[in-house]
């Protein structure tokens, strides 16, 4: 019984000096692409992250004046400042139309969102210059 509790399977790796010459090759062949593509990811990934950030921050500030501008083009400042001045000529009050400029905060981010639904995906090209660092 205490032979069967602590017996296992053991894992049996191919002894090299058994193996052909093609098998050995082809082991030795699978662990180099292996290892390459490991080495590829690891020096790639930082290359790609900045690119995607790039790309993203430059998509949505086009977005973002796209949509400021569309809806600034309703309003003008004498609407959203009003001016007082007394008998002289002198500014004594200035008061913002705070129900207005929420308006076109409302509107502004509504439309930006709208905008970035409609956007399915952006595609980012790498140059393998890039990778490499040549």
């Amino acid at each position: 019984m205490r032979g069967n509790l602590y017996s296992r399977r053991t894992i049996k790796l191919p002894n090299l000096k058994e193996l052909n010459s093609i098998k050995a090759i082809m082991l030795i062949l699978f662990f180099t692409i292996i290892l390459s593509l490991i080495i590829f990811c690891y020096t790639a990934y930082p290359v790609f992250k900045a690119t995607c950030e790039t790309s993203a921050s430059s998509k949505g500030t086009k977005i973002v004046n796209d949509e400021v501008n569309k809806v600034m083009r309703n309003y003008s400042y004498d609407k959203l400042i009003n001016i007082e001045k007394d008998q002289d000529g002198r500014i004594t009050f200035i008061r913002a139309d705070s129900i207005c400029i929420n308006d076109i905060v409302t509107n502004i981010i509504s439309n930006i969102q709208k905008e970035f639904d409609k956007m399915p995906r952006i595609n980012v090209f790498i140059n393998m210059g890039s990778v490499s660092r040549n």
